[in-house]
Order: structure tokens, then sequence, then C-alpha cells
């Protein structure tokens, strides 16, 4: 990449400043006279931050000149053989704009071209600002590192992809591999804490008995008890009613028939209420039908519940995640989680919770469609009933009508005393006795029944958890520290510290890097040990900094350095610094310093050196807001 020019339209003390770069250039002024404004100029063009800003970009609008509404930076450069211009507009509404196009091809858009200074915005950073990297702290420095020595995809193993697939864990391939590894790992971090408190917090139930008892069986014998009931009630009604009918003999009088005639009503009467519980033959057959469903109804209960415990699990998870997203901050690391970010750890378990709720539909249209076979049942058990106290009622207006008729004729024989009927009413008392139980039975079985489906469920559940439990285990460990990632920086930390140890040879440097743990220290070449950066003396730091930019730019291929604050070299040193920077094999270097001399470097002819350019800045401070102006010195 080659610098050509760049224009300043209203950024910060420019107002319309333009500037033409050669290999080496040389920007010199007193402090804040708008020198490390061209510098920041550019890295906002780039990566769409700056010292100034935050990582997002925020704070754009202190870049603008005061009392101006925009700002213009225009940029023109060499690379990939374009000739490539960027116009990056800044407003407060709006924030940054940047258009992109090449003069001499109508058709490129620049598209791939900005996506790929997005992706190395870092590495673009540490060019254009020489305190970047040696200011960062150890993380930044190893995502930084590793971004640049993992390859730009990744193939996971097939069993992860499988295993992410399960847990529900979705990761975006088209990412690099970097950003796909560490992703992966804090979800996979993340689902694992969830899972290990839903284990912690789960709970065995009470077991059900082994044998469970026969439904069938104790509705069979309740039938049973039923019918012996029905059928001694009906004798001794029976009973009954012949004395009754034998007592009513003995007044053969139109009253008494009147009497009679009213009892007959009142029995028909009854039996017309009766009849109402008696089914019709198609009601019958519905309700046999359904009763017949029972089992299938009791199958799609147990599904309900199971889906029913995995959508309240869903439902926790995503109450969790909405603390989370409410506070704004991992829970784990306090960093801050944006809302895409949110959005993208609470859409596997919102999808989740719709899959679960349309089963749950499903599964409630499908019992609806099963109909109620206990109420059939019930509705049957009525039916029978209705049968037998029909068939009881009309032997009552049958004896009825044969006493009324016997009044008639005259030939009726009163009974004087009552009849003894304490032996049906023994017999009754020890049916009902039995009956009662057997209600007992039936209720006590089918809460076995539901306590076993609700056992089955947990179980099944628990089963779910611990097979989920350890497949999160082997991802973290996959995607953790010691795994697929550093396996990958093993592979490339050596080639890389050697090309950036030849560079930095050049400098009297050298670097050693290690990932785990994370160490980047670097001390003299030839020396034996090496030290953190900021063990360095300032004079050095600054001299390391500038040669890790330079060995920085040669091994990603951007071939460009910004140097800033080179006043704090001595003399010796900043010929050091130009000499190094000129036989660098860089495309162009820039040098800030704060340096308010005139003079220039000439050959050995008096002219100018070729390929250079010294710029001096000042400040005018005569008018309301303080203007760079800029004089370009060769």
């Amino acid at each position: 990449m080659f610098i050509e020019k760049i224009r300043l339209e209203n950024w910060l003390s420019h107002v319309d400043t333009t500037l033409e770069f050669e290999k080496i250039t040389s920007l010199r002024g007193e402090n804040g006279s708008g020198k490390t404004s061209v510098e920041s100029a550019l890295e906002m063009t780039c990566t769409g931050r700056n010292v100034q800003t935050d990582d997002k970009g925020s704070g754009m609008r202190e870049l603008i000149r005061r009392g101006a509404d925009k700002a213009v930076i225009t940029t023109q450069f060499k690379d990939e053989g374009r000739t490539i211009r960027m116009r990056c507009s800044i407003t407060e509404k709006s924030g940054r704009t940047v258009v992109i196009k090449d003069p001499n091809d109508e058709t490129w858009t620049g598209g791939d071209y900005l996506n790929n200074l997005a992706a190395k915005r870092e590495i673009l950073d540490c060019l254009i600002n020489g305190r970047y990297f040696t200011d960062m702290d150890d993380t930044r420095q190893k995502k930084l590192l590793a971004g640049i020595l993992l390859p730009a995809t990744v193939t996971l193993d097939e069993w992860v992809q499988k295993a992410l697939t399960e847990c529900n864990i979705k990761v975006d391939f088209s990412e690099r591999a970097f950003e796909l590894i560490t992703c992966a790992f804090e979800k996979c971090k993340d689902e694992r804490k969830l899972i290990n408190r839903l284990v912690k917090e789960w709970k065995e139930p009470e077991t059900p008995p082994a044998t469970l008892p026969d439904l069938k069986a104790i509705r069979d014998r309740l039938k049973e008890r039923q019918d012996q009931r029905t059928e001694v009630a009906l004798k001794k009604q029976k009973v009954l009613d012949k004395f009754e009918n034998s007592q009513s003999a003995r007044k053969k009088n139109t009253g008494k028939v009147g009497e009679l005639q009213g009892k007959l009503t009142a029995e028909v009467q009854r039996r017309a209420q009766v009849a109402q519980g008696e089914l019709s033959k198609a009601r019958l057959k519905e309700a046999e039908e359904t009763a017949k469903r029972a089992e299938q109804a009791k199958t799609l209960d147990a599904q309900l519940l199971e889906n029913g415990a995995s959508l309240a699990e869903v439902r926790r998870t995503i109450a969790k995640l909405n603390d989370v997203g409410e506070s704004g901050k991992c829970p784990t690391c306090t960093q801050t989680i944006t809302n895409e970010q949110f959005e993208a750890i609470a859409a596997p378990f919102i999808e989740r919770q719709d899959t679960l709720l349309t089963a749950e539909r499903t599964l409630q249209d499908q019992r609806k469609a099963l109909g109620d076979p206990d109420g059939a049942q019930r509705t049957l058990d009525g039916h029978n009933q209705a049968v037998k106290d029909l068939a009881l009622i009309d032997e009552k207006i049958k004896g009825l009508e044969e006493e009324i008729h016997e009044i008639t004729d005259g030939s009726a024989e009163p009974t004087l005393e009552p009849p003894d009927t304490s032996e049906f009413d023994t017999q009754l008392k020890d049916i009902d006795a039995r009956i009662e139980k057997g209600n007992a039975a039936l209720v006590e079985a089918h809460c076995l029944e539901e306590k076993k489906a609700n056992y089955e469920a947990a179980m099944a559940t628990k089963k779910k958890l611990d097979t989920k439990q350890e497949t999160l285990e082997k991802l973290v460990e996959y995607f953790g520290p010691k795994g697929i990632q550093a396996k990958l920086l093993d592979e490339h930390v050596g080639p890389f510290q050697a090309s950036m140890n030849a560079v930095l040879a050049g400098w009297n440097f050298r670097c050693e890097l290690q990932f785990e743990p994370f160490s980047f220290r670097a001390g003299l070449a030839g020396s034996g040990e090496c030290f953190a950066l900021r063990a360095m003396s300032a004079g050095q730091r600054a001299m390391f900094a500038a040669a890790f930019q330079v060995a920085l730019a040669k091994v990603t291929g951007f071939n460009f350095v910004f140097v800033d604050d080179a006043e704090v070299f001595s003399e010796q040193n900043r010929v050091t610094l130009f000499k190094n920077l000129l036989g660098a094999g860089l495309d162009q270097a820039f040098v800030l310093a704060a340096d308010v001399r005139r003079n220039i470097p000439v050959d050995q002819s008096g002219q100018p050196r070729a390929g250079m350019a010294f710029y001096l800045f000042t400040l005018d401070r005569s008018g309301a807001v303080p203007t760079t102006v800029v004089e370009r010195l060769t």
C-alpha cells in the first residue's frame, strides 16, 4: 500500500489541508500543531476509529472542527494494482460514511476491499499508531497476534459439528478462525454453566412401585359389584313393591286406584327422566370407541408432561439470559454484551421455545381429537346404570299396573305383615363397602400411573442433561486454551516469530512469543534474555515500537508505517531510525516529531534527498478557532 495524498476538510484543527507523500515523509511541528491529526485521519478512514474514539467509533463529533457540521477526509493510494480513492465523511447525525472507488475502473465497488480493511483494522491501528501495540494489555496483544497467526478458516472435526448441533450452539463458520474458535468457546462455556446449574438443581422424584395396579382389572371388578348391587336392589324392590301392592289391594275404591294411578304416573315420569341417561346406539358406539382410546390418551398426556418440562427448562434459560441482557454485561467476565451478541446467544433458546410450543399445540390438538376417554367411560357407566334403573322402574310400573288390575277385579289378597328385607340390606351394605374400596383403589391406581409418568419424564430429562453436560465438557476442552487454537498456534508461531525476528534484527532487536500462557517479550539481538515491554526504557520502547511496526508491516504485507513521537530519540538514534526505515524495504514510512527545525537532509550534491518529503506544521491562534498551517519544506 502506498498513500499518495490526503486532504483534510474541517478535521480537528485543519480547515482545508492537502498533503502529498513520498517514500519517506516527515511531519514536523510543535505539539498540538495538527501532525497527529493526519495520522488519526488515516486511521479513521481505514478502521472507523482512532485514539479519540472507542472501539465502536463513539466520540466522532469531537473530531469535527468547531463551528462546522461535517468533516471530510479524502485519501488516494495505490494498492493491489489499483488507484484507490476513499472519501470518509463524518457528521454528528450520520456518523462515518465511506465512499470508495477506482477512477480507472468504474465497475469496481470496493466492497471486498473495505471488508478486508475492517477485518485487519487491529493491524492497521498498529501500523498507523506507533504506541498502539506496545500500550496494549496482554489480552488484546494475544487477540491481535492470534488473528495474524491463525489461518483465515479452520476445519472442525466431524464430531464437533455434530456436537454443536446437538447442543443447539450456533456459530458462524464464515468467521475467521480466531473469532470462530473464541465465539464457540464462550458459547460452550455459557451453555455448560447453564446445564451444570440445571443438573445441580435437578432432584430425583419419588420412585414409583415396580408393579402398578391393573386399571382394567379394577374397573372390571367395580362393574361386577355394581351389577350385583343392581340385582339385589331389584330383588328387594320387587318384594317391597309386592307388599305395597298387596296392601293397596285392601282399598278397592276409586280413591285408591287414583292413588295408584298417581304413583304410576310418577314412575312413568321418573322413567322418562332416567331414560335421558340412556344413550342412542350412535352415541353408545361413539362413547365405547372414545373409551377404548384411554391408553392412547395416557401416552399423549405423558408426552405433554415431558414437553412441558422441556419448555419450562427453556423458559428458565431465557429468563436468565434476559437478566444478562438487561445488565448488558457478561456475568462471568463482566465484558459488555452487545445487542447483536445477546441476540445471537438468545436466538437458539427462543427457537427451541417456539419448537416446544408448536409441539405442545400439536400434542394438545391430538389429545383433544381423542376426546375424553374417562368421561366416555363415565358416560357408559351412566348408560348401564340407566338401563338397570329402567329395568327396575319398568318392573315397578308393571307391578303397579297389575295391582291396579287386581283392585279393579277384586281378586287381590292383601298381605298384612311387611316383608323382611334385612337379608337384602345386609347384602347391599356389603356390596356398597366393596364398591367404595374399589373406587379408592381406582383413584390410587390413577395417581400411581401419573407418578410413574412423571418419574419417567424426569429421568429422561436427567439423561439428556447428563449427555449434554458430557458433550459440552468435550466442546469446552476442544475450543479452550489447550484445544484446537493452541494446536493451530503451535503450528504457526515458530515461522511468525522467525519472520518478525528477521526484520527486528536489522534494528538490533528480537522478540519471543508464546500463547499458553501468553507472553510477548523483547530484547536486544544476540542477547540471551528478553523482557516485558514495560520493563524497557522509554527510548528503547519507542525504538522497539518502530521496529515492531516495520516487522509487522513486512509480515502482513501492508508495507507502510507511521512512527510518532520521534522527538524522544536522540540525534544519533534519529539518524539510525531514518537509516533503518530507508533500508527496511517498505513501500512507505511516515515520521512525526515535535520538531520546528526547517533544515532538511541533503545528498552529496547539496540537493534534497529524493523520495523524501518534509512538512512543517504550525498553529495559527489568531482566530476564534485555532487553525493548522502546513508548509512543505521540500
